[in-house]
């Protein structure tokens, strides 16, 4: 069963639309995300072959953190697009999972970052009723993308 109703969709795409609209804004958007993780999980920064030998002192200038922030970004939002119909969420999450077995990431680690996105989100996210969705929504993906994992 979809996470989401369309109306759920709607509503949070809706919300984030003025923090995504523009190429930099995603970028920025995406990096904020990252450096949350990575607040969290200083260790994390070396999985990312465009960050290897950087640390959480210096990540956040590097272009590295743009570029996975923008492909970030651009990934939740096309999962979140396909949030309420199950079928093409399950494509684009399986999608996800392949993407992430050929990088150095075990499952318990994409686990991991359940928790730090969800808890972004409720700090980008105004609307309660869209803080709860967006919490559901990472539920049911995280552990979707890390069963393709190890």
């Amino acid at each position: 069963m979809a996470p989401l109703t369309k109306d759920e969709v709607d509503a949070i795409l809706e919300e984030l639309n003025p923090s995504v609209s523009t190429g930099e804004q995603r970028t920025e958007f995406g990096k904020a995300i990252f450096m949350a993780l990575f607040t969290a999980h200083p260790e994390y920064i070396g999985l990312f072959t465009k960050m290897e030998g950087l640390t959480k002192d210096n990540v956040e200038a590097s272009e590295g953190i743009k570029y996975y922030g923008r492909t970030f970004t651009d990934s939740i939002l096309e999962m979140l697009q396909s949030a309420s119909d199950d079928g093409e969420l399950e494509a684009v999450l399986e999608k996800s999972g392949k993407e992430h077995t050929t990088r150095n990431v075990t499952k318990q680690q994409f686990l991991s970052a359940e928790p730090v996105f969800i808890e972004h989100f409720k700090g980008v996210l105004t609307k309660e009723a869209n803080k709860q969705s967006m919490e559901k929504f990472f539920k049911h993906i995280i552990p979707k993308i890390a069963n393709h994992l190890d």
